[in-house]
């Protein structure tokens, strides 16, 4: 899978899109569209080299295995967003809270938390880029959190073959 066209319009460089958003209310999962400016008529894949999360709000945790949960899909009708198994979801980042020891004990988070995919076979993970979301839940919250996401990719050019494939392997067609 994979091969572009001749004369293609892969990007050289890294394309850059981010999201900003708070969920509607606490425990309650909440979907934001990317807008990339293609169809499913134009045959170009999203190659996504890295990922970047900063949520907020980690003070709404109540208790230990409270959690918040953020990534990237290819559906706003993503049933669990924590089934790895679900071709829909292409990438996730997740923090739990764990109580450990005495109540002052703590536990210090880098943000942004950085996913490199470039290593991958292609330079990364390739998806249709319509349509495709940015999405937040979380479990245990006492208020609603926030997230931002930071999304590095590069356009790729399929052939038709190529991109239907790519397309059904994320169940963006129904049937």
């Amino acid at each position: 899978m994979a091969t572009t066209k001749k004369n293609s319009i892969s990007d050289k460089y890294a394309n850059v899109a981010a999201t900003y958003f708070a969920m509607s209310s606490a425990n309650t999962a909440r979907f934001v569209k990317f807008d990339f400016p293609f169809s499913v008529l134009d045959k170009v894949g999203l190659l996504i080299n890295r990922m970047e999360y900063i949520m907020g709000g980690l003070d709404k945790f109540n208790g230990t295995l409270d959690w918040a949960i953020a990534g990237l899909c290819c559906a706003a009708s993503v049933a669990d967003t924590e089934d790895t198994r679900d071709p829909l979801i292409v990438d996730q980042y997740k923090l739990q809270r764990l109580d450990i020891g005495t109540a002052a004990s703590g536990l210090v988070l880098e943000a942004p938390f950085m996913k490199d995919f470039s290593g991958l076979p292609g330079g990364g993970i390739l998806v249709p880029p319509n349509p495709l979301y940015a999405f937040m839940d979380s479990d245990g919250a006492s208020d609603v959190m926030t997230v931002r996401i930071r999304v590095y990719y590069q356009y790729v050019e399929l052939a038709v073959e190529d991109y239907w494939q790519l397309v059904e392997s994320r169940r963006v067609v129904t049937g």
